[in-house]
């Protein structure tokens, strides 16, 4: 061998010991493990880090795009294993998402405020079932972004928060009774009056009646004085809508949720006997003011339980939710639960006009 190869290999292994190896670029996607959460079921898509210490933020951050694309197609995504673990930990994630947060509004049912656009779940009794519904579907202005997070699960078994495709339920329900309220839509009466219910100051946050009948006229809702102390309101919406980016058809509405044959009995019958239909806290008719019938509003009911799909919650769980692709609801729970709830990314409803009865 001559002396010149040698000297020349020799050269290139120094420049080789000196050389700093190129890290390799790992995609954030690779940082994470995905799959469905429950078999033979598309929702809830479940991501989870595949090593603890992952910042939910940051990471979603860097794939939103992506995860938007799954949340089109699955309807709800379930984070599980990142890095929320207090209130202060779910409020910085929430205000670090790109979309304007909304306020509770319209309130139908007692929550309290624990941060800026954070709340708790329902307040309601914990023996009691809270039925399957998208949020604010009575309203002109409803959040398509909705965040749950697990801050104390409760026992298992108990106190999930059952989800059901918005889509699906198009395909559950007659074509017949889909197609009537296509035509008439639906209609929410509500009875504001002492001891019934939240009254009317909290449940628009607005304490003076001139100030309430602007708002009222704004977000399409009609409205009168009983007497001076009992308001009844009235609005109309359609109750199917188109979703804005996968131009599907959904069942988005509180008919059935608000409906008096889906009451318990002993209750329906009391509240219909002392106040009469009309009189109801919350009472739903077709958009043109027909009746719906009871068996209707019982079939409605029954295709939410046939489509309904449940979880148990663990610690620092964040379901991200898109409020028009699913339904959500709660089950029956003893013991503590804290299930923390924002909403955001506000879209404005089209104005619809039922067809006139004739």
């Amino acid at each position: 061998m001559s002396t010149t190869t040698t000297v020349d290999r020799s050269r290139k292994m120094r420049s080789f010991k000196h050389k700093k190896p190129r890290p390799v670029k790992v995609s954030s996607l690779d940082l994470v493990h995905m799959d469905t959460l429950l078999p033979d079921h598309e929702l809830p898509l479940v991501v989870t880090p595949k090593e603890p210490g992952l910042k939910l933020a940051g990471w979603l951050a860097e794939n939103r795009d992506f995860i938007e694309q799954k949340l089109m197609h699955h309807g709800g995504v379930l984070f599980r294993g990142f890095d929320i673990h207090t209130d202060a930990d779910f409020a910085a994630f929430v205000e670090d998402q790109p979309y304007e947060l909304m306020s509770y509004f319209e309130g139908s049912t007692p929550r309290k405020e624990v941060g800026k656009t954070i709340y708790t779940s329902t307040l309601f009794p914990s023996n009691e079932t809270i039925a399957l519904h998208n949020e604010y579907s009575s309203s002109m202005r409803f959040p398509l972004k909705v965040w749950f997070c697990s801050m104390l699960p409760p026992e298992p078994g108990t106190g999930q928060t059952p989800v059901c495709s918005a889509r699906r339920m198009i395909d559950r329900i007659d074509a017949s009774v889909i197609d009537e309220f296509r035509a008439k839509g639906w209609a929410l009466v509500r009875n504001f009056r002492f001891g019934l219910g939240l009254p009317w100051q909290r449940a628009y946050a607005i304490d003076d009646k001139d100030r309430l009948a602007a708002y009222l006229k704004e977000n399409l809702i009609d409205f009168e004085w009983v007497d001076d102390e009992h308001l009844r309101t009235h609005q109309v919406r359609s109750a199917v809508l188109t979703h804005p980016v996968t131009q599907q058809e959904v069942w988005f509405n509180h008919m059935s949720f608000w409906h008096a044959a889906n009451l318990r009995d002993g209750v329906r019958e009391e509240l219909i006997g002392q106040l009469g239909r009309d009189g109801l806290p919350y009472h739903t008719t077709f958009g043109d003011r027909t009746p719906i019938p009871d068996d209707v509003a019982r079939h409605i009911a029954q295709s939410y339980l046939d489509e309904k799909l449940m979880f148990d919650w663990q610690q620092g769980d964040v379901l991200l939710a898109d409020n028009m692709l699913i339904s959500h609801g709660r089950q029956p729970f003893s013991g503590p639960r804290e299930i923390r709830v924002a909403m955001g990314q506000p879209y404005y409803r089209p104005v619809f006009t039922p067809l006139v009865h004739a």
